[in-house]
């Protein structure tokens, strides 16, 4: 399975489940990364399904409150955008 983020409607093919989602770009982008890890575990014969997901446990990282913790999560996926930008401009320079 593949997870991604759409800022923008979009047309999907068959057996594509979707969620919307307001906690910003980056902690979208974050929760992507987390349930691409977890899909890990499935294959074409065991295919992941809503009602599968629903019975995984997904840790976050919680704030103060025991609550996720959207900021840092924002905050995280921005920094590690920020490295792959730098690389890739690196890579375009020919310096790495």
């Amino acid at each position: 399975p593949f997870f991604f983020f759409f800022s923008e409607a979009c047309y999907t093919g068959q057996g594509v489940y979707w969620f919307e989602f307001d906690k910003g770009q980056n902690a979208a982008l974050f929760i992507c990364a987390v349930l691409q890890s977890v899909g890990k575990n499935y294959n074409y014969q065991n295919c992941l399904t809503g009602a599968k997901l629903k019975q995984e446990t997904i840790t976050l990282p919680v704030d103060q409150t025991g609550q996720p913790d959207w900021n840092y999560m924002e905050s995280f996926m921005k920094q590690i955008n920020q490295q792959a930008q730098a690389k890739l401009e690196q890579l375009e320079k020919g310096s790495i």
